[in-house]
Parts: structure tokens; C-alpha cells; sequence
């Protein structure tokens, strides 16, 4: 009973703060952080305030954040605060504001500034003794540094669990070595769950700073592996349960830090955890999936370090279809080919490619599906997938322009069918993909290899399935009765002629031009109804020498997003004009908008682009030739009027005659494919 008595006697006094032991409280107030014990012991808070407060006053011109503790733990009032004398809620409502103070302090510890701020805590607050836990968190990112001996050197006897490991290094008076602390961080479960809620906490108040996150990153990182790679001993169950474990403790780390889009450093740290978790252990797919929507969640500051995470999560996943919010996240970053062509140097990237391509195929539908389809030429152009996943996209592609109606959408008028067979023909010419193409010709379904032999078919590249001529003939007829019925349709909507409008370039938007467009695709399908087209009332060809509408139309539909069989006939409705009328115009404005046609992805399109570029050489050579010696100027076409009347500064930056045609012919055609 007495022997009981003496331990509880001895334990109360050991965590006895009596303020009549004078002893202790000597003791107590030479811990220091910039004194040594005997200098420490004489100050009074008043000499030391003064030192303190200057230190603080520094800190508030470097950074205004500290200003809001100047009126608390750094006022007068301060130095007549005893801890020992309050009670346990106003300790409590303290600590939070002590802890506030340190977390800002942290990021300049390195500082003497800081130093002194500190010193204060340490000496009138006693944060050494009340808040150890923070205290040495914040210090510990600089565990190497001779500051973090004296930390060390004033810490309470009686610390916390979670920092056992430091009492070797209090012992020997050494800084403790990078490798203890991962260490630690491996296997003390009571130490990662503060290291943590510790790190969190600071950028949860937008206190975190790049030395704090970079720390916590690579020792989280480096523990975590610790963690996989020990786990896998023992039997298959014990490892699964292990690595179960292993998850289950830090993902809820990496839901909230992932979330904190004011701390882009976390977020990547959060990355580089997740990318190593995903690569060591086998995750479910719904834990997968979930992963990849939180990683896209706030990622607009850290998109490109989120994308490699992505494509280690896209990778270890079995399904190939992107989540929802994951493929908008992608789609919507610029460059990402480009990004991810980078990035193939180092990871395996194709099955976020295919991700993306599938993803995109499926959403052709909405509108806005010609920047889709150009994704989906650069994917597949920059070569990052192995020829058996790009099959799997090919066969998509056949399959979907196989099933998907060749009509405008309702909302842009783009020809998603028209376009898409449009890009399956441009694959199949290149170089890089055209060979995949073939072999995944070969491998397809009866139904899809049919099809695609028949559009290749088109273009002379394989020969198509024999067909009965009697049978073709009779569709053919039917076909062009019921394509000169549509036509007649629609032009029987066109009117005559036009109010005001003399450009179908303009910036005002015109009234006729969606009519007319109808019409002309329409027209498109017969030799017969094209030229018919042409000769409408409402385009006056006649005058296509002295106003710009009949050629701007043609311009507008070449250039627009329509299919390659309509824009190859607008080039060459115009080149048929230039060939059969003598030039009375100087038709320079047509040049921007040919080189453009001469970028075209299709091969067609550049050719009668060509053509037409070689057309207009020939009929400003015949003009110069027939000048018998003196110049012949003539009037430039569509000048004042071709982007509408109101617009002052057309006028402007106008070429002469001359120059144009030196810039066709010895320039623009001897650069032509």
C-alpha cells in the first residue's frame, strides 16, 4: 500500500506545475531557443519581450499574416500570461491560436526573425511543454539544420509516443538522419497520423510553405513504399489485408489533400503517392475510378503533374472507357497529344490514349464534334499506343460511320458521318497508321470489313466486292430521282435575289447563306445539279468580276465545316469559272483562303486547290502578256465590300497587281505539292 502511495505521489509531482516551486519554474524558464541556460535564467519578460517583439515586428513587414497575433500573443498583456494560473478551456482556446502562430512560422524558421518569434512561445507560453506535438512538427522539416539540436535540447522529459524515435538523438545530441524518419513514418502508425493531420491542418489555413510540402511529400512517398514492399510477406491473404491496410490509412489523406486547390505543392504530393500506390498494390477498380475523378477534381494549377498520375491509374484499371469526369478533365487540356507524347518517354500511356479516342468517338453526336475529331487525328498521328490498341480505336471508328446517319447536326450544321469518313480516309494515307489500318481491315467482322474495303474502295485503295450490274443500276436511278427532288426542294426556298447583301463574308450574319449551303450540298451529289447551282439568280454570276457574293460563297463553304466532297466542289465550281472567263478582276482576295485549303488534312482538297492556284497564275500571265508594253490595272476585287460596307479598315494593306501575281508564281507555285 505504501510503495502504491510513493508512485502516485511521484507521478503527481512529476507533472505538477505548483507555482510555489520556485525551483522548477527556474528550471522551466531557461529553456531557450537563442540563450544558453545561465543567460536564459536572469531575463526578466521584459528585457526579453523587447528582443522578441522586434523579431515579430519584422516578420509583420515580411509578411502581413502575423499581424493578426500582435494583439495577443505578442502585446503587452502577453507578458503577464501564466499558463500554470488558466484554466483548462482558456489553455485549449490558446493552443488553437499558439498553433495558428507556429504553423506561419514555420515557413521561416530559417530566419532570425522567426527565431525570435519563437523564443517567445517557448519562454512565456511554454509551447515546448503544452503543444510538443506541434512544436516539433514544425521543426522537424528541418532535422538537419543546428537548430533543430537545440529544439531537441529543450523538449520536455515526458514527450509523446509518436516521437520516441528522437530520444537516441536527444541522448547523443545528433541531428537524426533522413532514413530514421521515414522509418518511423513506416511503422508508427501514431506518428504518420499527426505528421499528417499536422501538414493538413497548416493548408487547411493557407499557411503551407514549399520546404513543409516537399518534406512531407517525399517521406510520405518513400513510407508508403516502405509500407507495400514490407506487406508483401506472408501469405497471400496477410498481403492483401496488409495492403488493404495500407490503403485504408492514408486515402483519406489524399481525398482532402487532393482537394486543396489553393496548395498545388500537396496536390502533386498527393500524385506522387497515389502513382506509387497504384503501381505496388492491386486497387479495385471502383477505387480506381474513384481515384482518377478526385485526381481531375482541382487540378487546373498541377494538370500536367495530375496527368502522369492519371495515366499509372488508366493503366493498372481493366475497363479502357474513361469516368465521366475524368475524360472532360482531359479533354479540356490544351496540347494534350503533345503532353502525352512527353510523357510516353517515361510511362505507359496507351491505354489513356485509347481511353480518350473512345471517349471522343462516343461523344461525336453532340455538337462541337469537329474539334473531337481533330483530337482524335492527333492521338492517333502521335503514335502512342501499340498497333493492337489502334486497331481497337480503327475498328471503333469503322463501326460507328458505319451506324451513324450522314445528316447536319441541328445546332452547327457539322456532318459528323461526312467528316468522320473524311478522317478514316486521311488514316488510312498515312504513313505511321495507314499499315495498322489495313491489318485491322483484315481482322474485322465480315460486316466492318465490307465497309471499310467499300470506302477504301473510293480511293483506289483495295478493290471492291463484285456487283451486279443490273441490280446497281437500278439503285442509281432511284438514288438521282430522289436526290433532283430534295435539290428542287431546297431551291425552291432560295429567293431570286438579295436585298443588300454583296459579301457572304461579312460580319453581319446573312439571311440566305443556310439556304443557300443546304442547297449547294445537296447539289453536291450530281454533276448535273451542280452546275445548275451555279447558275442560281441569287449568286449573279454574271457580275462575279465586279462584287465579291458569287466567289465569297464558294470561300465560306471551303472553309467551313463541312464534308470533303462539298468543299472539293466549291474549289472547283471556282476554278471552272477562272478557266471559261478572261480575268477583269484583281481576285487577290481568294490567296488567304486558297493557302488555306493548301493546309488541308485532306489530300483532295489540296489538289483542286492547286488546280485552282495554278488557274489564277495562267489567267494573270495571260494579263500581263496582252498589257502590249503598258500596265494594265485591274480593279481589285471585293475592296470596300468583301467583309462589309461598314467595316473602315478593309481598305487597308491591299497588294498590287504586280505583286500578286509574283507572290502565285514565284512564290506559292513552286512551293505547291
Amino acid at each position: 500500500m505504501a510503495t502504491s502511495l510513493a508512485a502516485q505521489l511521484a507521478q503527481i509531482r512529476a507533472h505538477s506545475t505548483n507555482a510555489l516551486d520556485l525551483k522548477a519554474q527556474k528550471k522551466a524558464h531557461s529553456k531557450s531557443l537563442l540563450f544558453d541556460e545561465r543567460h536564459a535564467v536572469t531575463q526578466d519578460f521584459d528585457t526579453l519581450f523587447q528582443i522578441c517583439v522586434e523579431g515579430f515586428q519584422e516578420l509583420c513587414r515580411l509578411d502581413p499574416r502575423f499581424l493578426e497575433f500582435a494583439g495577443n500573443l505578442f502585446s503587452q498583456q502577453s507578458k503577464q500570461e501564466d499558463r500554470t494560473q488558466m484554466t483548462e478551456g482558456e489553455n485549449k482556446s490558446l493552443d488553437g491560436v499558439l498553433e495558428d502562430c507556429m504553423g506561419l512560422l514555420g515557413g521561416r524558421l530559417s530566419l532570425k526573425p522567426a527565431q525570435k518569434a519563437m523564443e517567445w512561445l517557448i519562454r512565456r507560453f511554454s509551447v515546448h511543454s503544452y503543444n510538443t506535438t506541434c512544436f516539433i512538427l514544425t521543426f522537424l522539416p528541418y532535422h538537419q539544420l543546428p537548430i533543430f539540436l537545440i529544439m531537441l535540447s529543450i523538449l520536455p522529459e515526458q514527450r509523446p509516443a509518436a516521437f520516441k524515435f528522437l530520444h537516441p538523438y536527444i541522448q547523443s545530441s545528433a541531428n537524426p538522419p533522413r532514413h530514421t524518419v521515414v522509418h518511423t513514418a513506416a511503422h508508427s502508425q501514431a506518428f504518420l497520423q499527426a505528421f499528417n493531420s499536422n501538414t493538413l491542418g497548416v493548408c487547411r489555413r493557407g499557411q503551407q510553405y514549399p520546404t513543409l510540402l516537399s518534406f512531407w511529400s517525399s517521406i510520405n512517398s518513400e513510407a508508403v513504399a516502405l509500407m507495400l514492399d514490407r506487406s508483401r510477406l506472408g501469405r497471400a491473404e496477410l498481403q492483401k489485408q496488409s495492403h488493404e491496410d495500407v490503403v485504408l490509412r492514408i486515402m483519406p489523406v489524399l481525398i482532402e489533400g487532393l482537394a486543396m486547390r489553393h496548395a498545388p505543392d500537396l496536390q502533386v504530393g498527393c500524385y506522387m503517392i497515389l502513382t506509387i500506390l497504384s503501381a505496388k498494390t492491386q486497387l479495385s477498380e471502383d477505387v480506381l475510378t474513384g481515384m482518377m475523378d478526385r485526381v481531375v477534381f482541382r487540378w487546373e494549377n498541377v494538370a500536367h503533374a495530375g496527368l502522369i498520375c492519371l495515366v499509372a491509374l488508366a493503366q493498372k484499371r481493366q475497363a479502357v472507357k474513361l469516368p465521366n469526369k475524368t475524360f472532360k478533365a482531359i479533354v479540356s487540356l490544351e496540347h494534350l497529344p503533345e503532353d502525352l507524347a512527353l510523357l510516353k518517354k517515361h510511362y505507359r500511356v496507351e491505354k489513356l490514349t485509347l481511353g480518350m479516342i473512345l471517349g471522343l468517338l462516343k461523344r461525336l453526336s453532340k455538337a462541337g464534334s469537329a474539334e473531337r475529331l481533330r483530337s482524335i487525328r492527333f492521338l492517333l498521328e502521335a503514335n502512342l499506343m501499340p498497333s493492337n490498341l489502334v486497331a481497337v480505336a480503327l475498328n471503333s471508328m469503322l463501326r460507328l460511320a458505319k451506324g451513324i446517319d450522314p445528316l447536319p447536326h441541328p445546332k452547327d450544321g457539322f456532318d459528323v458521318h461526312s467528316a468522320l469518313v473524311d478522317l478514316v480516309l486521311y488514316i488510312a494515307d498515312t504513313a505511321t497508321v495507314g499499315p495498322t489500318f489495313r491489318l485491322a481491315l483484315e481482322e474485322a467482322d465480315a460486316e466492318i470489313k465490307q465497309y471499310g474495303n467499300d470506302l477504301l474502295g473510293n480511293r483506289g485503295a483495295l478493290e471492291l466486292v463484285p456487283v451486279n450490274e443490273d441490280e446497281d443500276e437500278e439503285m442509281e436511278d432511284a438514288d438521282d430521282t430522289l436526290q433532283a427532288t430534295r435539290y428542287e426542294e431546297l431551291t425552291s426556298q432560295i429567293p431570286t435575289r438579295t436585298a443588300f447583301e454583296v459579301s457572304l463574308l461579312s460580319h453581319t450574319d446573312s439571311y440566305i447563306f443556310k439556304s443557300l449551303s443546304d442547297a449547294f450540298l445537296s447539289a453536291c451529289q450530281s454533276s448535273k445539279n451542280l452546275h445548275s447551282f451555279s447558275e442560281l439568280p441569287v449568286l449573279r454570276k454574271s457580275l462575279a468580276m465586279t462584287e465579291p457574293l458569287y466567289v465569297s460563297f464558294f470561300v465560306r463553304i471551303w472553309c467551313g465545316n463541312y464534308p470533303v466532297s462539298a468543299r472539293v466542289a466549291a474549289i472547283t465550281t471556282l476554278s471552272n469559272y477562272f478557266k471559261g472567263e478572261r480575268l477583269d478582276a484583281d481576285v487577290q482576295v481568294l490567296l488567304p483562303y486558297v493557302i488555306y485549303a493548301l493546309g488541308d488534312a485532306s489530300s483532295m482538297m489540296r489538289q483542286v486547290a492547286t488546280e485552282l492556284l495554278v488557274i489564277l497564275a495562267d489567267a494573270y500571265g495571260a494579263v500581263a502578256n496582252d498589257a502590249n508594253g503598258g500596265p494594265v490595272t485591274l480593279p481589285i476585287l471585293g475592296k470596300g465590300q468583301i467583309y462589309g460596307r461598314e467595316n473602315d479598315d478593309q481598305d487597308k494593306g491591299w497588294l498590287t497587281q504586280e505583286v500578286t501575281f509574283k507572290l502565285i508564281r514565284d512564290w506559292l507555285i513552286p512551293h505547291i505539292e
